[in-house]
């Protein structure tokens, strides 16, 4: 009787703590986490991307692009651009090692700099933030965005591929491009970068030395997101420039 006793009153401690662990990650989503945060080399890191874009979510959460799941924090966890973007670009947007492209940077949760995606398809925006850990000091570019159905006010298409006096300089831009056909419907995002701030101790601000509002950069910062994997915890998508982005939602 008292052994029973004991045994039940243990379950009650132990099953409680068991249910904690329990995580939405659908397998694939798992394995690419995995693979992220380990040394990995660039085609292990594709070919688990691959397996997760090729693993639709369960729900499907159609139309990216307008969807209310699209909107809150994300983290970036992993990026790269192709080799025929500029070494200026690949300096600045990868994940690779830069003495070894053919080699990933294990993503760490205690990496000093973090950056966020704020996206806010209601108000029609994306903040870019670039963050220190542990800081309350952070760079911020702020992008007008919408979709192809619904898109920023006077929008138009970019017609440049972003060469500056007929240098690749900040990688090339596609331009006229059609999304790629996916199980998701409505998946580019457009934007248009338009203010830019660093934001000392939130107390000074000082703007961001980039023009974005210029006539003549206007063309220069227009972009987009094809998003071909939403779930509730991750967004793939593929950017006018040809980088690929791996993001984790970051829990309310």
């Amino acid at each position: 009787m008292f052994a029973t006793s004991s045994f039940l009153l243990l379950l009650l401690f132990v099953l409680p703590l068991t249910t904690v662990t329990v995580t939405s990650l659908t397998i694939p989503e798992t394995t690419l986490m995995k693979t992220l945060t380990s040394k990995s080399s660039k085609t292990r890191v594709e070919s688990a991307i691959e397996e997760v874009v090729n693993s639709p979510p369960d729900p499907i959460y159609k139309d990216p692009a307008t969807n209310p799941k699209l909107n809150g924090l994300w983290e970036l966890i992993y990026q790269t651009a192709p080799t025929t973007s500029s070494p200026v670009q690949r300096f600045l947007t990868t994940s690779l090692k830069a003495n070894d492209l053919s080699e990933s940077i294990p993503y760490s949760p205690d990496s000093s700099v973090k950056i966020y995606q704020q996206i806010n398809m209601v108000e029609g925006k994306i903040d870019i933030i670039v963050k220190p850990k542990g800081s309350s000091s952070n760079l911020t570019v702020t992008a007008l965005s919408g979709s192809l159905s619904k898109p920023p006010p006077n929008w138009t298409e970019r017609e440049n591929d972003g060469k500056l006096l007929g240098l690749n300089i900040l990688g090339v831009s596609k331009t006229n491009t059609d999304p790629p056909n996916t199980p998701y419907g409505d998946i580019r995002v457009i934007f248009l970068f338009d203010t830019g701030s660093f934001n000392i101790n939130d107390q000074i601000k000082i703007p961001y030395p980039v023009p974005f509002r210029s006539r003549l950069f206007r063309d220069n910062v227009k972009g987009w997101l094809d998003h071909i994997y939403l779930s509730e915890d991750f967004r793939i998508c593929c950017g006018n420039k040809g980088t690929t982005f791996v993001l984790k939602r970051v829990p309310e």
